[in-house]
């Protein structure tokens, strides 16, 4: 999942955030109207369980995250070769995610300055607008995606930031930090 923003000046000389696309989650009303179209006969309660998609995953497109992606036939041959694949409960008329891109335009003009594509880790810790405000006044010495994902994390924190990354690789980790990845685009420069 990946959302877009684009800083733009206004006349007034306040940068501000524009929004490029929509959030593919499973707590967007138009996602959730997608999914519930593709699985007509399943119960939403459960299709929708704990706000996740079959009850593991936020996201509801995502290049990732193949064993919501695999109908039952490969799912099976996945449980016959591999014996013990990733277990998906609720797992009934698949594939629930999909990699399906949501394309738009917009046009930019003298004014646009940048565009951050993040992931939905980036966007669980900031806003648009804040993530548009930290690329505006970063530090010179700094790289604008390594600088919004510390923000992300530890909000100017330091030491906060120094002990979420020292959480080692695991279930505790990824209940403290999401996977994020972050690219800045700078225009005119």
């Amino acid at each position: 999942v990946s959302t877009q923003s684009t800083g733009s000046l206004t006349p007034d000389g306040q940068m501000r955030a524009t929004v490029l696309t929509e959030e593919h989650r499973t707590y967007n009303p138009v996602e959730r109207a997608r999914l519930i179209r593709e699985h007509p006969h399943e119960d939403e309660d459960i299709m929708f369980f704990d706000e996740r998609l079959c009850g593991i995953l936020q996201p509801t497109r995502a290049f990732g995250d193949v064993s919501l992606k695999w109908s039952t036939r490969e799912k099976v041959l996945m449980q016959y070769v591999f014996e013990d694949p990733a277990f998906v409960p609720n797992y009934i008329s698949p594939p629930y995610v999909s990699c399906t891109p949501d394309i738009r335009s917009a046009k930019l003009d003298q004014n646009s300055q940048f565009l951050i594509i993040a992931t939905d880790g980036l966007w669980d810790g900031l806003s648009d607008d804040e993530s548009v405000k930290l690329v505006q006044n970063k530090p010179s010495d700094m790289n604008s995606a390594t600088w919004l994902i510390q923000n992300s994390l530890a909000q100017h924190n330091q030491q906060r930031l120094s002990k979420i990354l020292s959480i080692p690789p695991g279930p505790i980790c990824r209940n403290v930090r999401d996977d994020i990845s972050v690219i800045v685009i700078y225009f005119n420069t």
